[in-house]
């Protein structure tokens, strides 16, 4: 039988698998995010997820965000297209018996249409950096695309107060796919950026250095324009400290995080 963590964070505690991803889990026993771009990830979770509440996480890797979120007593959809990552993400939440019944776990990806996806990955498969840009990545897998209607249609997902997605790179693209889901639905939407990934190439290398330099901008103004008109109905567009970002700035400046809300902020 495998090793098992005890994971305790803000007086919610979980058990999952010991061993490679020890590091992660440490650091969200510190109460932090193992990338310094997300440091507030699980006290947005505390200052917008409720007991009852019904969440869609998007990109749910090995399970940090939706048992946390199942341990607050929030309804989990997790979708998780990693092949190795999903089944880490299994065994975590079967530790977890009186967790389970709140998490619904989908091996597959969000997307705009319904079809068999490439999912690929400059190294080995089950860590953070898997991407559907990275098509001639070291390792690949074809993995089964889903509509917002068809998650809805398998998970019963009829009403969601949350959004969570962190989908290296493909955020894009699936955001302006779910533009009728947020607008019908109005959940609260915490999204990861990933604009680097952007900027390599299809094995996950960076490309040159003049290209990057000479199409930043104009690849930063049309990647993010979609998005913006997908979220644009929000009366709040806040980043992770509840500061205010413009639409007119998602186009030219870098984000790594939003969160769009129709609560207001309101200081603890």
């Amino acid at each position: 039988m495998a090793e098992t963590l005890s994971v305790s964070l803000n007086q919610h505690r979980f058990l999952v698998t010991a061993g490679r991803h020890d590091a992660r889990w440490k650091s969200m026993i510190e109460g932090q995010w193992l990338s310094s771009s997300e440091p507030n990830t699980f006290k947005l979770f505390d200052r917008f997820l409720q007991e009852g509440n019904w969440m869609l996480d998007v990109g749910a890797f090995i399970g940090q965000t939706a048992l946390y979120a199942a341990a607050k007593g929030v309804h989990v959809v997790a979708l998780e297209p990693d092949p190795l990552a999903f089944a880490e993400l299994q065994n975590n939440i079967a530790l977890n018996p009186e967790l389970a019944g709140r998490v619904q776990a989908i091996h597959g990806a969000l997307s705009g249409e319904e079809g068999t996806l490439t999912l690929g990955a400059p190294e080995e498969g089950g860590g953070a950096a898997s991407s559907f840009l990275f098509t001639a990545g070291k390792t690949t897998w074809q993995v089964q695309g889903m509509t917002i209607g068809s998650v809805v249609q398998k998970s019963g997902l009829t009403r969601c107060q949350f959004v969570k997605m962190d989908i290296e790179g493909a955020e894009y693209w699936v955001v302006p796919a779910m533009a009728d889901f947020l607008r019908t639905q109005r959940p609260t939407l915490f999204l990861s950026f990933h604009f680097p990934i952007l900027m390599k190439d299809a094995t996950g290398k960076n490309r040159g250095l003049l290209y990057r330099r000479l199409t930043r901008i104009p690849k930063l103004f049309f990647s993010m324009l979609p998005v913006v008109r997908a979220i644009a109905h929000y009366k709040y567009i806040v980043d992770e400290e509840g500061t205010p970002i413009s639409l007119l700035s998602l186009l030219f400046k870098r984000h790594n995080t939003l969160v769009a809300t129709d609560q207001a902020w309101v200081a603890p």
